[in-house]
């Protein structure tokens, strides 16, 4: 069949290389854009779909062989940032003005939408990264927001000098550099 690659894990080995690739297709998704674990060892993907939807999603649950379809109880225009957000399965729309980022809880195959975060002043936030109440937005090519999570809104900071596509947070504290 047509069933492209839409997720690889490999495993890491007690000496610190990498081994044992695996490779995951999904009948309803033709290309896997981001993922993100929960606290359960879960892993979600979303992406492009086969069909004319413009968004999909799937789902490896933990120990499991294989992906399964989930449906989405609100419409994703473009396929964003997945992340675990400590409760629920955050989702980026980079499709919107403003981006926005949807939280859902995930109960069998389905994911029900239980509130959303608006960036306000972004045009496509792709890769954010939330740390607790804060998340780091950079808006593709056009600077970095840091917002309240889940409240949203403006803008706490800017950081116009970063013209960037994703975000990682490092728990590493700054007097620890050398």
């Amino acid at each position: 069949g047509d069933h492209g690659t839409i997720l690889t894990i490999f495993h890491r080995d007690p000496h610190g290389g990498w081994r044992d690739a695996r490779d995951y297709t999904d009948s309803s998704i033709r290309s896997g854009y981001f993922c993100g674990y929960d606290a359960h060892g879960n892993l979600f993907v979303d992406g492009a779909p086969k069909s004319k939807r413009a968004f999909g999603l799937a789902e490896l649950k933990r120990h499991a062989t294989s992906l399964t379809d989930v449906s989405v109880t609100q419409t994703i225009t473009a396929p964003g940032q997945v992340q675990w957000d400590g409760q629920y399965v955050a989702i980026g729309d980079t499709g919107v003005t403003p981006s926005e980022i949807y939280r859902f809880a995930v109960s069998g195959s389905t994911a029900t939408m239980t509130g959303s975060t608006i960036l306000n002043g972004t045009k496509s936030v792709r890769q954010f990264w939330i740390d607790g109440t804060r998340v780091v937005g950079p808006d593709y090519d056009a600077g970095a927001g840091i917002f309240k999570y889940p409240a949203g809104g403006s803008a706490i900071t800017q950081i116009m000098s970063v013209h960037g596509y994703g975000a990682a947070v490092s728990t590493a504290s700054s007097s620890s550099r050398k």
